[in-house]
């Protein structure tokens, strides 16, 4: 199939001329205004943007590009090989005043004009923006994806086609540069994401503004969008001029090449990731994914980086990921890290035991060990915890030393075991009893933390919360023998500290 330019130049041609694209393709021009009207219908074969018979809904600003792209779906949906039915969509942020209901007219207006079915939703963004204490641009955004997911639901669309063009890509590649990225973030905005679609992302700002001005729209025009307080109108408006003046004229192209090429290695290194998935997950399931420590080292460095950010997104966590947590995950299947964990944004964590690391979602982090007899005269070991366990005949009148031992009747203490908290868990207080989650909520134990904690019982009967509390129960009777259990760590862990 042939490919469509990257950054397109809308114009007459003479008869017999031919253009170039930024891909090493040639595109023939006939008339002016249908070009890219036919390039869109192109590029959307190529990227399967839609299918047969496709309902669409045009999120639509108002402004030269969302117009422009409303204009153009709906001339080819027109068509009669085209099949697809077009609606717009417009969201009033509510907050430029009488710009935004002016803005919210012309679209209503141009709609009318057209025969384009037309849903309006509005807003407070700002009061959304302090309510959530997010950023006017963030709060923006969530309210008006929400809009149009919820309107494309209730209209039956199967996919939401935005306006993001060449422009936007070159800009959003430049930018994570200058933050910091890998190659997936080179790949920068994609044709399709999931019902999103993009009909006009190979096509530059200007030609789409002379496809405005040959088909006679007037858009409406954002002055916010002339104002360098945004970081991204900062790169508009003064740093890729000057780049292009004094180091590459075409920057643009080269940028949009470079997103590209590097989504099309991204997409064949996810390809091979995926093949190693069943060879590296030992188990998976909606909250956990399970890791073969020895298959995973086994496999080169990007290809266990793929695997990691495949696991991640199935947890639903990718979006607050850096390369940083990558690197941080990646380091826990090295020997020297076994038995660690790690505490990751978007309530996912990550834990290593002998053979295997486990990423998991909830509320709390996943237990890295597991319950095991308590050796009733002599040394039980954690290793998963850096952790011994010491039990010995105490001596007549001996008393415990802090709150790393404890004295226990000897006579009651049949099949001992050692586990990790359990939900429900309660110990003896008094004449009653108590939760052990409300006694290490008290202590101000961190959440994270609590799965560390051995709980050492005796017949199902919680005897101690061990370095925090003994149950009453579990005390030793006058005059009869009794047992010493000490914790013996290889390093203090931070909740015995305090």
């Amino acid at each position: 199939m042939e490919d469509v330019a990257l950054a397109v130049r809308v114009k007459p041609l003479r008869k017999g001329e031919i253009k170039h694209s930024a891909k090493g393709a040639f595109s023939d021009y006939g008339d002016s205004m249908e070009d890219l009207e036919s390039l869109v219908e192109r590029y959307a074969k190529k990227w399967k943007l839609w299918e047969k018979n496709a309902q669409i809904l045009v999120a639509c600003s108002g402004g030269p590009d969302s117009i422009a792209l409303l204009s153009i779906l709906d001339a080819v949906s027109r068509k009669g090989e085209s099949c697809i039915k077009v609606a717009a969509a417009h969201f009033n942020h509510e907050i430029r005043g009488r710009e935004s209901d002016a803005d919210e007219e012309y679209v209503m207006t141009f709609c009318r004009e057209h025969d384009i079915p037309c849903y309006t939703g509005r807003g407070n963004v700002p009061a959304y923006a302090k309510e959530h204490r997010i950023s006017i641009e963030t709060a923006a955004r969530e309210m008006r994806y929400a809009f149009l997911y919820a309107t494309a639901g209730n209209i039956g669309a199967s996919c939401i086609a935005v306006a993001h063009q060449a422009d936007d890509q070159a800009e959003t590649v430049l930018m994570r540069v200058l933050r910091g990225t890998g190659i997936d973030g080179l790949a920068a905005i994609r044709p399709k994401n999931g019902r999103l679609i993009r009909p006009i992302l190979f096509a530059s700002r200007r030609a789409i503004e002379d496809y405005c001005e040959q088909k006679g729209i007037v858009p409406c025009q954002d002055l916010t969008n002339n104002e360098e307080t945004a970081t991204r109108n900062r790169l508009r408006l003064s740093l890729i001029p000057q780049l292009k003046k004094e180091y590459n004229p075409s920057l643009g192209e080269a940028l949009c090449r470079l997103a590209s090429i590097a989504a099309e290695q991204t997409d064949y290194i996810a390809e091979q990731a995926r093949a190693a998935w069943n060879r590296v997950v030992c188990g998976s399931g909606d909250d956990k994914i399970v890791i073969s420590r020895e298959e995973f080292l086994a496999l080169h460095n990007t290809m266990q980086m793929a695997v990691l950010r495949e696991a991640v997104d199935r947890l639903g966590g990718q979006m607050n990921f850096s390369y940083v947590q990558y690197e941080a995950i990646q380091e826990l299947f090295l020997p020297e890290h076994k038995g660690k964990a790690l505490h990751l944004p978007g309530g996912l964590f990550a834990s290593s035991s002998y053979e295997k690391i486990t990423l998991s979602k909830g509320e709390e982090q996943p237990t890295l060990w597991i319950e095991r007899p308590l050796e009733p005269s002599g040394i039980t070991r954690i290793d998963e915890l850096g952790l011994s366990i010491v039990c010995e005949p105490a001596k007549p009148n001996e008393e415990v030393k802090g709150r790393m031992e404890i004295l226990v009747d000897a006579g009651g203490f049949l099949n001992p075991r050692v586990r990790p908290r359990k939900n429900g868990d309660r110990f003896a207080v008094g004449s009653g009893s108590q939760t052990v989650k409300k006694l290490l909520i008290d202590r101000k134990i961190p959440k994270e933390k609590r799965t560390e904690i051995p709980i050492i019982e005796s017949e199902g009967t919680i005897l101690w919360i061990a370095g925090i509390r003994q149950a009453d129960t579990a005390r030793p009777i006058n005059g009869k023998a009794a047992l010493r259990l000490k914790l013996i760590y290889d390093k203090l862990p931070e909740w015995l500290m305090d």
